[in-house]
């Protein structure tokens, strides 16, 4: 007791001497089983919360289960992938719970208690990106109401926009059919992100747009976790319907097209993972009936309606691939640069039901690299039993 006191009286002449120390700092991440929420850091040990008491009725939309994406010994990816090398993962229950007197940072999607405890729910889900490094604001505006918000980690990259930030709409519709829920994004959205949202967007939301740096305290916030996980885009098959159906139905797109588009993704506008040797890939791949796409030329639509008549996709680890959610029954060839790849299209063609052959290369895993072409070859000829012209 004697040296608690002490080490409190320490820490409180250090503030004297350090004015500016005096605003707390935000924790940003939570390990698995210490509940989803926990405690700001004010230059004291970290009080875990494991059952906070400023949030309340919780609706648990499906429990925690242990998912299995292959064996080791059927499924070549499952060993060499970066996580789930045992050909499982427990995916953490998807919930929705209430968050009387929340504060929200609009532009990160920052969720906290009325306590300053930061909202998550998978381990390290936040840490890293800078952004989410905040100060407790000296201001906070106060609105009334019930809001919400899907942002989240790395809202900026497409396919985590698909896969980690849309599918949370579908948690919030099932705890909310009727009563108007308004959802707080940034002004900053890009016109991608607004078309996407608005096309699955339920007809009792509305969409309220603040300035990125702005902090909010909210009345009443429903806080919907997210549904995929770590490197993980293996989402319940209603989840994945809730994205892709509005979508197609927007665009007129029958989900039952026939399967004629051979793609090639390029990245070679990208800042990382390009091939190469890329033309020698494309002049490889045009007798067998594949175009080269960059998707950078084209509109959301035409993204969808490209993809919802994919026959076989082959490109490197990217943001692209995300597209085989409207790609229905069809056959992948993801080229990694590195031989440690990471799980996100493997596990989301798991989910889906779809073909995945991959390939691997000997750098880091965001190394631009050159594809082996013999590989190629057997892969095309062997794995998808490809022909010229056929």
């Amino acid at each position: 007791m004697k040296d608690a006191i002490l080490k409190r009286l320490s820490v409180l002449a250090k503030r004297m001497v350090h004015p500016l120390r005096r605003r707390f700092y935000l924790v940003d991440y939570v390990k698995p089983g210490e509940g989803i929420v926990r405690s700001s850091v004010n230059y004291l040990p970290e009080n875990i919360v494991g059952r906070s008491t400023a949030i309340r009725n919780v609706r648990v939309l499906a429990p925690e289960q242990r998912i299995h994406i292959g064996s080791p010994r059927e499924d070549a990816f499952v060993p060499v992938g970066k996580l789930y090398r045992e050909g499982s993962f427990v995916r953490p229950s998807i919930l929705v719970c209430d968050v009387p007197d929340a504060r929200l940072h609009v532009g990160s999607g920052m969720v906290c208690t009325r306590d300053w405890e930061v909202m998550t729910d998978i381990e390290r889900r936040l840490g890293g990106f800078p952004k989410f490094h905040k100060r407790k604001p000296r201001q906070v505006k106060r609105l009334a109401g019930t809001y919400s918000t899907i942002l989240g980690w790395s809202a900026d990259n497409v396919s985590h926009w698909m896969m980690d930030c849309l599918p949370r709409i579908h948690s919030l519709a099932q705890v909310e059919p009727k009563a108007q829920v308004k959802l707080l994004m940034p002004e900053s959205l890009s016109a991608f992100h607004r078309e996407s949202l608005n096309c699955i967007l339920p007809p009792n939301f509305v969409i309220e747009h603040w300035p990125d740096d702005t902090w909010l305290q909210l009345e009443n916030f429903l806080w919907p976790s997210m549904v995929s996980g770590r490197w993980n885009f293996f989402l319940p098959p209603e989840y994945y319907e809730a994205v892709r159906s509005p979508i197609l139905s927007r665009f007129g797109i029958s989900p039952h097209r026939n399967k004629t588009a051979r793609i090639y993704i390029s990245r070679r506008r990208a800042g990382s993972r390009r091939v190469l040797n890329e033309d020698e890939v494309c002049r490889f791949l045009e007798p067998f009936g594949f175009e080269s796409v960059d998707l950078e030329n084209l509109s959301f639509r035409q993204q969808v309606e490209l993809f919802s008549k994919a026959d076989i996709i082959i490109g490197p680890h990217g943001a692209g691939l995300v597209w085989m959610l409207f790609a229905g029954e069809f056959r992948v060839v993801e080229l990694h640069p590195t031989q440690t790849p990471r799980n996100h299209y493997h596990t989301l063609a798991r989910g889906l039901g779809q073909e995945y052959h991959f390939l691997l290369h000997g750098g880091g895993e965001n190394d631009d690299f050159i594809v082996n072409m013999q590989e190629l070859e057997h892969v095309l000829r062997h794995k998808l039993r490809l022909k010229h012209g056929v």
